[in-house]
């Protein structure tokens, strides 16, 4: 079993479990001394791309985050979701492989079925999470209703065409989780900063630096 776990064609997914428990036991462990790992995580994860929209559409990047429900729950919870789905369906795949053949999938190979099964697995867990979340982190109400009110951008750097993820209450005190980026080109808006979100397409709010 051990050399199975090892092996070098399944390291991808040895990896990916490894990462779901240092990220959980950082969070975890923030929770108790009352620092933000999460926080401080996402200031490392690079940009998010969302193309330009077309005929006022969507763009199809903005379209899978929201299908991924990025715009309900916490990034930090959709990476540990990904990384476990990855990790054992990796495992699994190998698994399958090894006893019909007795030879395991190269590494990309197995990488790319593993991946391709993690997606549903972090929109299916995504939306028990988005759930069982405390009421006043819902999304309960039309995102549209969102428009007009002051948010706080929590990870990286905001550019046009690369939005980041931003926290925003709404009229009943519920907190959201939305895809922000600036309005105006040029424009930058760091984590900590509050901006007025002004328009919305598809999953991503346009925004610009709120007065203060």
């Amino acid at each position: 079993m051990i050399e199975f776990i090892l092996a070098d064609s399944n390291s991808a997914f040895a990896i990916a479990l490894g990462l779901m428990v240092l990220i959980g036991g950082l969070e975890l462990a923030g929770a108790l001394i009352g620092i933000g790992f999460s926080d401080l995580l996402g200031n490392l994860i690079p940009d998010i791309d969302i193309d330009g929209d077309l005929d006022g559409d969507a763009s199809s990047l903005g379209h899978i985050l929201g299908w991924l429900r990025i715009d309900k729950v916490p990034v930090i919870i959709l990476i540990i979701v990904f990384l476990t789905a990855f990790g054992v369906s990796g495992y699994f795949v190998q698994w399958f492989i090894f006893t019909s053949t007795g030879h395991y999938l190269p590494i990309a190979a197995a990488s790319l079925i593993a991946g391709v099964c993690s997606l549903p697995a972090v929109r299916f867990f995504g939306g028990i999470f988005s759930r069982l979340m405390p009421k006043d982190e819902s999304s309960a109400v039309s995102h549209d209703s969102l428009i007009g009110r002051s948010a706080v951008i929590i990870q990286g750097v905001a550019r046009i065409k690369a939005g980041v993820q931003a926290r925003v209450v709404d009229s009943h005190g519920k907190t959201h989780y939305v895809m922000v980026e600036p309005e105006d080109e040029g424009s930058e808006f760091a984590a900590g900063e509050k901006v007025l979100l002004i328009s919305r397409s598809g999953a991503l709010f346009k925004a610009i630096a709120e007065q203060a």
